[in-house]
């Protein structure tokens, strides 16, 4: 092969290579950031987002709306979050979920670790 063909199956590899590692980290579900505070939530509503990235066929998207229970009032949050098939039934509406929110930006993650044990118990509404 001459230089040129070379180059060009370098290029292509390195470009393909690139597209792997960036849908796959597009892909990987939010963590929450060091020192967020765990909080129990309700999901209201769950629906299948228009665009997906999951990492493989073992994980699906999903759009959930939350009423969060991290202060005196219940406060609605929408989360598009990737989760693995074996807890999607954890993430249905009607379902009491763990999640962490970050204190600094409020901002909410669903605790998909906290899938291991039973579901948090709902919080009394008056």
């Amino acid at each position: 092969m001459d230089r040129t063909k070379i180059a060009v199956v370098i290029g292509f590899l390195g470009l393909v290579s690139g597209g792997v590692y960036v849908c796959s980290t597009l892909a990987a579900p939010k963590t929450a950031p060091e020192g967020s505070v765990p909080a129990v939530a309700h999901i209201v509503r769950a629906d299948a987002p228009s665009t997906c990235a999951a990492p493989s066929r073992d994980w699906s998207c999903f759009d959930l709306t939350f009423d969060v229970y991290d202060a005196p009032a219940p406060r609605s949050v929408k989360v598009s979050t990737v989760v693995e098939n074996r807890w999607s039934s954890r993430v249905q509406p009607g379902a009491w979920v763990s999640v962490l929110v970050d204190p600094k930006t409020g901002e909410v993650y669903l605790d998909a670790k906290a899938f291991a044990v039973p579901a948090p118990a709902p919080v009394a509404t008056h």
